[in-house]
């Protein structure tokens, strides 16, 4: 599987936005200028074969507490997710991860990465 994530939209101002990549969604914001949102899609993602059909997507809090970042899947699109991150002290950093796999496989992608450093 090879993971393709890209913003649909979100509040971050443009000079905190660090990158975006086909793996990896950078961003950081004053730890006291929260709360900020992002849209994301990962329904390029393809399997081995190339097929971006029949997938399914899982999306976890992988680093700061999941009382301060809320993930929602989009029920219509699970490829799509709304991501809240609603706070994090100053110095810490906030990861949301996207696995995919096929839906009736046995192995997951490397995730696709959403990442906000929360600044003082």
């Amino acid at each position: 599987m090879t993971i393709h994530i890209e913003h649909i939209s979100e509040d971050f101002t443009a000079d905190e936005k660090l990158f975006n990549t086909l793996g990896a969604i950078g961003r950081r914001a004053s730890a006291a200028s929260f709360p900020r949102t992002i849209i994301v899609s990962a329904e390029d993602s393809v399997d081995i074969a190339g097929n971006k059909l029949n997938h399914v997507y899982e999306w976890r809090v992988l680093k700061g507490s999941s009382s301060n970042i809320k993930i929602i899947p989009d029920a219509s699109a699970p490829s799509k997710a709304t991501i809240e991150f609603t706070g994090g002290g100053a110095g810490e950093r906030l990861e949301v991860g996207v696995f995919i796999k096929k839906q009736n496989g046995t192995y997951y992608s490397v995730p696709g990465i959403i990442s906000v450093y929360a600044r003082s």
